[in-house]
């Protein structure tokens, strides 16, 4: 059986209302495409920034933790420091108070031994000054091998005292020739140092000096009071004044261990320490119109101090090892301006 044949039938037409334009079809959903795209890549991008910012902020967050972390560790170690630097510095300050109290203890015992030592020496000085009151020097008495002194000086002072010799004999203790720098200086006999047994001898022989000259072998003998090293370094910070003392004959008279007695206007003054004696030169200054042709008193007072300080301490450091000490002897200046002059017969009076 033979089937028909299908005949075409046209094409429906569409109605006008639903015609589209094949170009404006495409470029709306262009259009559409494009808006999508654009809000999926804004979508995408703000994904991105999302992820990013939590990213930044996990990182942050890691970073900030690590910091704190390490700043933790650092003042955990900075504190550790402090601590230890605390503890030392209790520690210096417990040794610091321990070594104070050290020193304070050293200082004080020190502050002991200078009294102690300053006491001594001002007692030493005292025995040795003391000592001198039994003591007188006889000077230009010629010398001779194998010389007697003892005989010599009884010869001398029997003469002078109603004292037998064999009475003398008992009151001298002891007789020696000294060495000093004025004997060397001039070529002159050695002094002759002598030490009664009391004192009562030794004041009447040397009142009667002033009396009756003493003499040997038709020369006259010198009779000088015999005082200490330290006492003749002392009495060079007071020349300054005894100078013009002496100059304008105003008595006075020394001390036992330091300064001077004055006599002036009917009134005694006692100067036992060198701005004493200043402010006295400076009163007589006023009173006498002195005018001032050597140096300023306080810078000759000064200056006499320096000369004789190095001497001094020599002298401080040594040691009395015997019973009866030889003194240092007197020099040629000392001697003329304390006991009198050395080479003649006149003899000052005691109180200058």
């Amino acid at each position: 059986m033979q089937t028909p044949a299908l005949i075409p039938t046209p094409a429906r037409r569409l109605s006008t209302q639903y015609d589209v334009n094949p170009k404006e079809t495409t470029f709306k959903d262009l259009l559409q495409e494009m808006l999508k795209m654009q809000e999926k890549i804004e979508k995408k991008i703000e994904e991105s920034q999302e992820k990013t910012q939590q990213n930044m902020e996990r990182l942050f967050q890691k970073e900030m933790g690590k910091l704190r972390h390490e700043l933790k560790e650092d003042v955990a170690q900075i504190k550790k420091e402090v601590s230890n630097v605390q503890d030392e510095l209790k520690i210096l300050k417990k040794e610091n108070s321990s070594l104070k109290k050290v020193q304070d203890k050293t200082e004080a015992k020190l502050k002991k031994l200078e009294e102690a030592k300053e006491k001594l020496e001002k007692q030493q000085e005292l025995w040795a000054s003391k000592e001198t009151d039994y003591q007188l020097r006889f000077r230009n008495i010629e010398e001779k091998e194998g010389e007697n002194l003892r005989e010599i000086i009884m010869e001398i002072t029997t003469r002078m005292t109603n004292i037998t010799p064999e009475e003398m004999n008992k009151e001298i203790d002891m007789t020696q020739r000294i060495n000093s720098s004025y004997a060397k200086r001039n070529n002159v006999p050695r002094d002759i140092l002598v030490s009664f047994c009391r004192k009562n001898v030794r004041d009447e022989i040397n009142r009667m000096k002033a009396k009756d000259q003493p003499s040997y072998n038709g020369k006259k003998v010198i009779i000088l009071k015999e005082f200490t090293s330290t006492s003749m370094n002392k009495r060079k910070n007071y020349y300054f004044l005894t100078d013009v003392l002496k100059k304008h004959k105003i008595k006075f008279r020394w001390e036992r261990l330091e300064g001077i007695q004055v006599t002036y206007r009917e009134s005694k003054f006692w100067l036992t320490s060198e701005e004493k004696a200043r402010d006295f030169y400076r009163r007589l200054q006023k009173d006498l119109n002195l005018t001032s042709d050597t140096a300023d008193v306080t810078e000759l007072s000064k200056a006499n101090h320096d000369s004789t300080r190095t001497k001094h301490k020599d002298e401080e450091g040594k040691k009395r090892d015997k019973k009866r000490p030889r003194p240092e002897p007197l020099d040629e200046e000392e001697g003329k301006k304390d006991m009198g002059p050395s080479n003649t017969g006149k003899q000052p009076p005691d109180d200058k």
